[in-house]
């Protein structure tokens, strides 16, 4: 499982926080199950479109993705990203610091995949 480890500590973090969608699921686990579903089967998948997007310099469709993704990334609370998320979806709407996006693009798939890694193991999916 990838964590964030914290090197004074060595504590290991999830890079997501689910307790949000809990309290509106009203603890439902089925439900969050479900949703950690959803996630493996399409964010990570649109986070390599998104990647390629931007390598191509297709920057509508980096923005377009970019926007897909982020209610996901909100509702999770995927912090180090967040910001990241934000960014390629407006410099690329408006096709401003383009030099930057594809290193941008290519963090957040990162993070994408190692939360899917994260999910799989707490769902057992």
């Amino acid at each position: 499982m990838h964590c964030i480890i914290d090197f004074e500590t060595g504590t290991r973090h999830k890079l997501y926080d689910l307790e949000r969608l809990k309290e509106l699921l009203g603890g439902n686990m089925e439900f969050l199950s479900s949703l950690a579903g959803i996630y493996l089967t399409t964010i990570p998948v649109n986070s390599k479109e998104m990647t390629q997007a931007s390598v191509n310099e297709d920057w509508p469709r980096v923005s377009k993705l970019a926007h897909k993704m982020k209610p996901t990334i909100e509702s999770m609370n995927i912090e180090s990203i967040l910001a990241d998320i934000r960014t390629l979806e407006a410099d690329a709407k408006n096709e401003v610091n383009t030099h930057k996006l594809a290193k941008l693009a290519l963090k957040v798939d990162q993070v994408v995949n190692s939360v899917a890694d994260q999910l799989r193991y707490e769902f057992n999916l």
